[in-house]
This record gives structure tokens, sequence and C-alpha cells, in this order.
């Protein structure tokens, strides 16, 4: 069994707890992506593509900041040429984003680069950012080390057993997508 889950489990029993532990990561996450995303481009400049000040990006940039506004947020994807994607998720979903928090996973490509609607485009990933990852304060795993990829996927859901390959290139998570819309 995986010793991230079994680690939580004990201390998610407490609902306190277990939602600090996920308002922890989520602002972390969303501070290291901001971080990520401006790149190179100084905390200046950001703050004059969405309209606020140095201070309001720095502010942003903070593990732990956590009075975003979601019209800042959109902002923010429009001047990164990404969209802002917000959902619901079941707590055993955190255990994947916490394992999956790496550098590599913040590598995005802006609209005209991604595959999906510019054919020509170039199948590769971004360059990787020169930033160093905050980490989230007493987190019992190493976020920087990328974990080992499992061969598939098994969840059990009302009884039935679904096995999935392991997530892989973009298409694989495009066809993903679609299959989801489906339901």
């Amino acid at each position: 069994m995986n010793q991230l889950l079994e680690e939580l489990r004990e201390s998610f029993d407490d609902e306190d707890s277990r939602y600090a532990y996920a308002e922890a990561h989520l602002n972390a996450s969303v501070a290291a992506q901001i971080k990520a995303f401006r790149g190179k481009m100084s905390q200046d400049e950001l703050a004059s593509m969405v309209g606020t000040k140095q201070s309001g990006i720095s502010r942003l940039e903070s593990a732990n900041y956590s009075s975003w506004k979601v019209e800042t947020l959109r902002k923010l994807a429009r001047a990164f040429g990404l969209r802002l994607k917000i959902s619901f998720e079941e707590f055993g979903t955190l255990i994947h984003e916490i394992e999956n928090f790496q550098q590599d996973t913040l590598r995005k490509r802006k609209f005209a680069e991604d595959p999906a609607f510019n054919p020509v485009a170039i199948e590769s990933k971004p360059p990787r950012s020169e930033i160093q990852l905050p980490r989230v304060p007493d987190m019992p795993h190493d976020l920087q080390d990328p974990p080992e990829q499992p061969e598939h996927v098994e969840r059990r859901q009302n009884g039935n057993l679904t096995v999935m390959p392991p997530r892989g290139s973009y298409q694989d998570d495009l066809d993903r997508g679609q299959r989801l819309d489906r339901r």
C-alpha cells in the first residue's frame, strides 16, 4: 500500500486536519504554478499584464497566501496563454496530486504551441523553468523526487474493477478527457 496514503489515512480522520492539509497543498500548488509560468518575466511585467502591482504578484506567489480571486486567476491564465480549471475533487485524488507535484508537471503549452489546436506545433514540452519549487511545510513525502510509474492503475467503483494504462502522452490525456465528456 502507498506509504503516503497510510500516513494520511490516520491524520485525515480529523476533519480539520484533512481540510488544512488539502488547503495547504492547494495554496502551495497555486503559488508554484504562478511562479513557474511567470518564468523569466519579472513580477512587475506580469503585474502590468493583469492590472495589479508587483506586490500583488509577490503575494500570489507565496505558498501561505489563500485569498485569490477567480477573476485574478483568470487574468493570470490569460497572461500565461493558458486556461484556468477549477474543480471539486475527492480527497483520494490528493495523493496522486502530491506525488506528481514536481517541476515537470508545471510545464504547460500556450495555445499557439498546443498540438490539439495547432497541428504544426512541435510535440515537445516547453523549456524547463529555472525556478525551484516551494515545498509545502510538513508534507510527509518528498515532492521533488518523481514517483515510480505503475504499469497500470486499478480502480474499484461499485464493485467493478477498471484497469487503466498509466498516464502517458499529451494525446493520451486528450483521449481520456474525451471519454469523460461522453459519460
